[in-house]
């Protein structure tokens, strides 16, 4: 029986996580049989995972030992649901603390410096400037920014909508964002150029949102990977340290503005895909740490000022479509 495989198939079929989780499991748990040179879960002593725990402490900072034993625990308890298995990890694993750090909150300036960075005239450079808008306006996941097709965003009379695919076992959600009836808001006129860019050429809509450019490629999705170089890339042309910027820092920037502006914590749980409330009250504390620092403004993009020459041309051809 080979339970690694059984575990992921699990995973992706049954419990719906993502591919990013998934591939972390699989790495956890085959580093685990690794490390004890055996792959039968039923031949692992509980003095094998005490072992095993102590040579993961020893060797890895205390944050990824703490994934370590999330994939391993996650694992035993499905070999006790499914095969019956002692669920040993339970007794001689005690989850470990994670180490937590406030993320890296983008400014407004920031923002309006990363989006301002791609070129204009070219079409990798509309389609990167679209991808930066996007996820400061709507603090998208990466894995679901990438899996968007174009008809996943809607217009409607004053704004746009996206319908963010299934991910991560959440149900689907529909985000607004977009104000057409603001010269600045950087989703209606940097993602409202390359959205109406394509539907110029009638693209299709089950195609996707933001695909390659390269010959090789050309029109296949973009991956997780692209995205965090993309985001490095700009942070690097800009002049910040690019090591402390990610795809989340869009998030966390959308996150904690949207608070900023009186969000209810409810909603902004709806909009950002969150299980926990828990999770979404992170934002409440980080905007009582640098709201000394920063100006209220009415939602997290709309008063980012912009210093592309396309400034406003967005935002004025859909407010008349």
């Amino acid at each position: 029986m080979d339970y690694l495989k059984e575990f992921i198939k699990y995973l992706k079929y049954e419990r719906a996580v993502s591919a990013n989780t998934v591939s972390t499991y699989r790495v956890g748990v085959r580093q685990f049989f690794e490390i004890l040179e055996q792959t039968d879960p039923t031949k692992i002593t509980r003095q094998d995972l005490v072992a095993w725990r102590s040579e993961v402490i020893r060797t890895l900072d205390q944050n990824t030992a703490k994934h370590k034993h999330t994939a391993v625990r996650a694992f035993y308890r499905f070999l006790s649901t499914k095969f019956n298995i002692p669920n040993i990890a339970r007794e001689v694993l005690p989850p470990l603390r994670e180490i937590v750090r406030d993320p890296n909150v983008p400014s407004e300036y920031e923002i309006e410096k990363i989006v301002a960075q791609p070129d204009e005239s070219t079409e990798q450079g509309m389609r990167d400037a679209a991808i930066t808008a996007l996820l400061a306006s709507t603090g998208v996941r990466v894995s679901e920014l990438i899996n968007l097709d174009f008809g996943d965003i809607v217009k409607r009379k004053n704004h746009f909508e996206m319908n963010v695919p299934l991910e991560k076992g959440y149900y689907q959600r529909i985000v607004p964002f977009a104000n057409f009836d603001n010269y600045n808001d950087i989703g209606a006129n940097y993602f409202g150029i390359y959205w109406l860019k394509l539907l110029s050429i009638k693209y299709d809509l089950r195609a996707p949102l933001f695909f390659s450019l390269t010959e090789n490629h050309f029109g296949k999705r973009l991956n997780r990977v692209y995205i965090f170089r993309l985001i490095r890339k700009y942070a690097k042309q800009s002049g910040f340290d690019y090591t402390k910027w990610n795809v989340h820092s869009f998030r966390h920037f959308y996150g904690t503005y949207a608070i900023a502006n009186k969000t209810d914590v409810l909603e902004l749980k709806e909009l950002l895909g969150h299980h926990s409330v828990e999770t979404t009250m992170r934002y409440v504390h980080l905007w009582q740490k640098i709201s000394a620092n920063v100006a209220l403004h009415t939602s997290p993009t709309s008063n980012v000022k912009t210093k592309y020459t396309r400034a406003g041309i967005g935002q004025k051809i859909l407010k008349k479509m």
